[in-house]
């Protein structure tokens, strides 16, 4: 910045857009990316899906904002006087010669310190006897009293209640409201734990609440709640909002059904271009459309029948996933059944094959859980993340460089295994860098595809050479699965660009998910 002003002295003469560009540009080489500590204030959430607010101290303010494309990553809720740390590039806006911070995340300040002293809280309360193994009891199996503890405005409460109405109709829930977050909400939680104890009556108490950061969280933290919670008589259960696997299932479906779009369009083009490409017709005799419907109806409807039983279910609140793969299980039976092939080896094939995915599921996450436990032991996430703290790139340029990995890996590698190596350690950045695990979940789905049919050794490419005729090459198997990896970045790309492609439908789905 300095050799700007020995210019002016210079008297080399500069227009303002002149001027504003090389300012620009000494931000982006004196500062680059830029760590602030400061309070929210001004906070303005534009009609076009923009935050601006401003960063200030006791003694000065900067103005901020975060764009559209980036508020779904974010890691902090938005809030007038919440201090925060916020981490972004300086820009200089020339139209009215303000500089602000462009922010690309955000997370609530004092992460660390609660975490040190939620380790101290812990401690003590272990040194008091409170985690005592004996201390522990079962869940009573069949509670016909529940009393529910908390926030009646959040959605824990409601989703609670239609899902143990939908489950128990004649179970009996009380709900007594708390705050959950915020000063006195540990106060809350405990007194209601004592009254509920001395009304007596109750077979269960629930303790809940949605997901949140550590801050977010720190109520249920304190040791007033702890010691409420050992005291009582009544079994306390706590249930805190985490990721959903009916989300991710979820997230899938419109960047599934852009990229079936897609690869369909493809092959139309490639067939009418090069009608030798396409496979012969089994018959020229016009089909009438009456016809044609008839089999559209009868190819396709048990196909839709099966979704709408999975993914209709879940989207309409009646299911979880865990739910939705018996009642798919179930709509595949009735329509074997429905045309007439159902038998005995049909059931012991599906069977047999239900256990071996059900073994290799297990062994994936008893391994994947193994490896997060070492990660944690070791310490090796908390140095990922010292690492990912230091670097001075933008956090898009770490998701890409990480997906690049993932692609490699997956010419190497089977899915199933790459999945267990792989998310224990990058998921936990992505958070880290305040993207939204669905998102990334999603993006890590694909690569994992895209790496299995990636050259030289991408797996499905050696498994098509075993079955196609022995006259095609490996090299023109690799040259047609091209394409169809041009697709798939292109559908990577798009997630991208506009995450609600991933996360416009997870967010439809009731809070319970």
């Amino acid at each position: 910045m300095t050799s700007i002003f020995s210019q002016l002295e210079r008297r080399e003469i500069l227009t303002p857009s002149t001027l504003a560009a090389r300012l620009q540009a000494a931000f982006d080489e004196d500062f680059g990316l830029v760590w602030l500590e400061g309070e929210i204030a001004e906070l303005n959430l534009a009609a076009s899906g923009h935050a601006y607010f401003a960063l200030k101290d006791q003694e000065a303010r900067l103005k901020a904002v975060i764009w559209k494309s980036r508020r779904a990553y974010v890691g902090a809720a938005l809030a007038e006087g919440l201090t925060v740390l916020a981490r972004g590039r300086l820009s200089l806006y020339a139209p009215r010669g303000d500089f602000q911070l462009v922010v690309d995340h955000l997370e609530p300040l004092g992460e660390g310190a609660l975490r040190l002293a939620f380790e101290k809280i812990k401690k003590d309360l272990a040194a008091e006897g409170i985690f005592a193994e004996d201390r522990k009891r079962p869940l009573p199996y069949w509670p016909a009293r529940v009393a529910l503890v908390t926030s009646p405005a959040g959605a824990a409460a409601q989703d609670f209640l239609r899902t143990a109405l939908a489950r128990r109709p004649r179970a009996a829930v009380s709900l007594y409201p708390v705050r959950v977050q915020g000063q006195g909400a540990a106060q809350d939680i405990a007194r209601a734990l004592a009254d509920l104890n001395t009304w007596g009556g109750f077979d269960l108490i629930v303790l809940t609440r949605g997901g949140g950061s550590l801050a977010d969280l720190w109520a249920f933290n304190e040791a007033p709640v702890v010691r409420a919670v050992a005291a009582s008589r009544t079994v306390v259960l706590a249930a805190i909002g985490s990721v959903s696997v009916a989300k991710l299932l979820i997230a899938g479906v419109l960047p599934g059904l852009l990229m079936g779009i897609i690869i369909c369009a493809y092959i139309i083009l490639r067939a009418v271009i090069n009608p030798a490409c396409a496979p012969p017709a089994e018959t020229r005799e016009r089909v009438p459309m009456g016809r044609k419907l008839l089999l559209t109806v009868r190819y396709l409807m048990p196909l839709a029948f099966i979704i709408s039983m999975v993914v209709g279910l879940i989207l309409l609140g009646l299911a979880t996933a865990s739910e939705t793969a018996a009642t798919g299980a179930l709509a595949a039976f009735i329509i074997a059944a429905v045309d007439g092939k159902m038998n005995l080896n049909v059931i012991k094939k599906s069977l047999l094959g239900t256990v071996q995915v059900t073994v290799m599921v297990f062994m994936i996450i008893a391994a994947a859980k193994s490896f997060s436990s070492i990660l944690a032991f070791t310490g090796a996430t908390q140095g990922l993340f010292a690492l990912v703290d230091r670097l001075d790139v933008h956090p898009l340029l770490i998701i890409v460089t990480m997906q690049l990995m993932v692609v490699f890996l997956g010419t190497f590698m089977e899915g199933m295994a790459l999945i267990m190596i792989t998310v224990p350690v990058l998921l936990p950045i992505a958070v880290r860098l305040g993207y939204d695990p669905i998102w990334f979940a999603m993006l890590l789905l694909l690569n994992i595809e895209l790496g299995q049919i990636t050259p030289p050794f991408g797996m499905l490419i050696f498994v098509m050479k075993g079955v196609v005729p022995q006259d095609i090459s490996l090299v023109q198997i690799v040259a047609s699965v091209v394409p169809y990896m041009i697709i798939t970045v292109l559908i990577m790309a798009l997630v991208i660009m506009f995450p609600n492609l991933a996360l416009y439908l997870p967010s439809l789905l009731p809070g319970h998910y």
